[in-house]
C-alpha cells in the first residue's frame, strides 16, 4: 500500500491531498468487521477510483455477512470493464458505459434506500456528480429488503466472500454512511469556472453508527477513520 498525495487540486477552497494505491498482484486491501450492526436498509459509499488495470474483474467495495440476497452487496469492475452493484443472488445495477481511462478519477456514489415505494429510488449510483441512468440491468429488488451493508465485513478492494477479485487503482476520500441515502452533492460539487466536478469538504456529515471517513493520510496508519467514530480499517 502506497501513500500518494498532491493529485486533486480543482479548488482553491478545498484540495485532497492523499490517495492510496491498490495492487492486485499484492493482494492489497483494506477491511473492517463490523462490532455493531447498522441500518441494513439504508446506506451510501462514496468514493474516487483511478483504474491501473483494466479487464479483469475487480472490487471496489464488499459489504458482507453471507453469500446471499440479504447478506451481501458488492460494487466491482467487470471483465468488460462496465460497473455492476449486486448482492450474493441478484444484479441491481449494470453500467452500459466501459470504465476505461486509466488517466482519468471516478467519483462513484452509490445511495441505498431500500425503504423506497419506488424501485428505481432504492438503488442510485452517481458517476461524477451525474446519476447514472443507462443500464444493461437495472433491478430495484422488493421494498424494505434487508442488505448487506453495516453488517459482517467491509472490504475495499477485494471480495472477502469469494477471496479474490483484488483491485489495482488508486483510491482517495473513501466515505461510508450508515443510515441515510445521499446523492453525489454531498460529497463535491461542479467547479464555477471549469465546470469540472471536485471534491468538497465532508468532515460535518453524519455518519452514523458504522460511518467512516478515510483519508489516507497518515502513513502506517492508512486505514485510520477521520469520521469521529474510530471505525478504522486494517490493512492488508
Amino acid at each position: 500500500l502506497l501513500s500518494r498525495s498532491s493529485f486533486i487540486e480543482l479548488s482553491t477552497s478545498y484540495d485532497v491531498d492523499n490517495s492510496i494505491k491498490l495492487e492486485r498482484d499484492n493482494s492489497e486491501r483494506l477491511k473492517r468487521t463490523v462490532s455493531s450492526t447498522g441500518d441494513r436498509q439504508k446506506g451510501t459509499i462514496s468514493v474516487w477510483v483511478k483504474r491501473v488495470h483494466l479487464t479483469d474483474t475487480q472490487y471496489v467495495w464488499e459489504s458482507a455477512t453471507s453469500d446471499s440476497l440479504s447478506g451481501r452487496i458488492f460494487l466491482r469492475f467487470q471483465s468488460d470493464d462496465t460497473l455492476r452493484l449486486a448482492t450474493g443472488t441478484i444484479t441491481l445495477l449494470n453500467t452500459n458505459r466501459k470504465f476505461r481511462d486509466p488517466s482519468a478519477w471516478y467519483h462513484i456514489v452509490i445511495a441505498i434506500d431500500t425503504t423506497q415505494s419506488t424501485a428505481g429510488n432504492r438503488f442510485r449510483m452517481y458517476i461524477n456528480g451525474v446519476e447514472e441512468t443507462s443500464f444493461s440491468t437495472d433491478d430495484g429488488g422488493n421494498q424494505n429488503e434487508q442488505t448487506g451493508l453495516n453488517v459482517g465485513e467491509l472490504a475495499i478492494g477485494q471480495s472477502h466472500i469469494d477471496n479474490t477479485g483484488y483491485l489495482s487503482a488508486l483510491l482517495c476520500e473513501f466515505v461510508n454512511i450508515d443510515g441515510s441515502q445521499l446523492d453525489a452533492d454531498s460529497f463535491g460539487e461542479f467547479d464555477s469556472d471549469s465546470n469540472i466536478w471536485k471534491p468538497k469538504d465532508v468532515s460535518s456529515l453524519t455518519f452514523g453508527t458504522n460511518g467512516a471517513y478515510l483519508t489516507f493520510e497518515t502513513s502506517g496508519v492508512l486505514g485510520d477513520d477521520k469520521s469521529g467514530n474510530g471505525n478504522d480499517f486494517a490493512l492488508t
